[in-house]
């Protein structure tokens, strides 16, 4: 039986010195991620902020990506 989907907070490590550049290659590189997994973004909040619907399971694995920060559960 799987776990139900449940929101995540994800905040993604805006690159060296905030350079624009490098967070569109690190969001690109995270929806590339995301696309395998059942994990889905519902709110986009721009820069290096975003909230998924997922798994926990996928959750953890976020946790353990180099270029993210910060998950926590969202209400």
């Amino acid at each position: 039986m799987s776990t139900p989907h449940r929101r995540h907070l994800i905040l993604l490590d805006p690159g060296r010195f905030g350079d624009p550049t490098a967070l569109s290659a690190i969001r690109a590189g995270f929806f590339d991620w995301l696309k395998v997994t059942d994990g889905e973004v519902v709110e986009d909040g721009g820069a290096n902020r975003l909230v998924i619907s997922s798994r926990s399971e996928v959750a953890e694995q976020i946790r353990d990506l180099d270029d993210v920060l910060k998950v926590e559960p969202y209400a």
